[in-house]
Parts: structure tokens; sequence; C-alpha cells
């Protein structure tokens, strides 16, 4: 179990970097949120912008578009917003699949040669998704509050708890479901032809 926790350890280590940039960007991105959202307010905006779309638009985004063009709304676009998605996803692939790079580096060789059992390389990466999953959730609902507590104008309505929170959730979910499927992808993989030694 120690070696298991040391394994998890060196890799949280060696994604640490990637990690801190990734949740740093996205609280700052967060924060950017709440200032355009405050701008709009300012400006009274929110109404002509609802009033520039088309009859047949808003019949056809329904009730829904209301509660985007609004201060609630700008501030939790950044949980549903394709580029935020993207890049999450990209990193949660790049992490499940981190098995399959060790495999191709030959560390998993020198990983194996130690007193560990194998399951634990497919575990340790499955706690690796989680905590960074877990991480830029909370690097996400940080930078929203600290907005909001920092620049949102006096007397607007905020999002609640709930809102930001089943939102948060529902984009940790979506990580881990890629992230699974990146990671049954890269165990089932085998080595490439170029990496094995010559007989």
């Amino acid at each position: 179990m120690r070696g298991a926790r040391l394994l998890l350890w060196l890799s949280l280590k060696r994604a640490r970097t990637l990690l801190l940039a990734t949740g740093l960007l996205l609280m700052a991105f967060q924060v950017l949120l709440v200032l355009i959202a405050r701008s709009i307010e300012h400006a009274g905006e929110f109404e002509q912008i609802a009033a520039l779309l088309p009859p047949f638009a808003r019949a056809i985004l329904g009730p829904s578009v209301a509660s985007v063009l609004s201060f609630r709304g700008i501030v939790c676009v950044g949980y549903f917003d394709l580029g935020i998605v993207i890049a999450l996803l990209a990193l949660a692939i790049a992490l499940a699949t981190v098995p399959a790079s060790e495999v191709e580096t030959g560390f998993a060789d020198l990983i194996l040669a130690r007193p560990l059992r194998r399951h634990w390389l497919i575990t340790r990466t499955i706690a690796l998704v989680l905590v960074s999953t877990v991480l830029m959730m909370a690097f996400m609902v940080a930078g929203t509050w600290a907005g909001l507590l920092a620049h949102a104008p006096e007397g607007v309505e905020w999002p609640s708890s709930g809102m930001i929170g089943s939102l948060a959730l529902n984009l940790g979910l979506l990580m881990l479901c890629w992230s699974g499927l990146a990671l049954a992808l890269g165990a089932v993989c085998r080595r490439s032809v170029a990496s094995r030694k010559p007989a």
C-alpha cells in the first residue's frame, strides 16, 4: 500500500505544473466572466442583447435563453463553454493515458520490477484522474465565488450555490466519463513496434 501511495504522489508531482497552471487559468476565466457580466449589467444591455434575437430564435431556444442572457447566466457560462469543456476533457484524457505513455517509455517496466501489484498502475491512474477532476472543479468554483465577492454589483441576483455546484458536478462527471474511456483504451493497447528491443 505504501508503494501505491508513493506511485500516486509521484504522478501528482509530475503533473503538478500542468494542474496548477490549468487551475489558475480556470479561476482567472471565472473572475473575468464576473467582470464581463458586471460591465453588461452596468450598461443595462441585457435587455438589448435579448431584443437582438429574432423571434424564431427565441422560439427555438425556449425560455432557457432568458436565463443565459442575465448576470447569473454570464457568470455560469464557463461551466458549459465549449473551449473550457474541450480543455478540461483534453486534460482528463492526458492524465488517463498515463499508463500507456509509461509503457511506451519503459517506465512501467521499472515500476513493475518492484514488489507492487500490477493493478496499481491502473488504480493509481483512476485516483489521479479523480483528484485532478476535484481540484479543477474546486479552482473553478473558487474563481466564481471570488469574482462574485470582489466584483459583483450591489442588488444583482447571484447564481445560487446549488446551481454552481450542479454545473461543476456535471462538468466533473463529463471529465470522468471521457477519462474512463481513454483509460480503457490506453489499458488494452500494446507496446508499439518501434519501442520494442530487437531480438
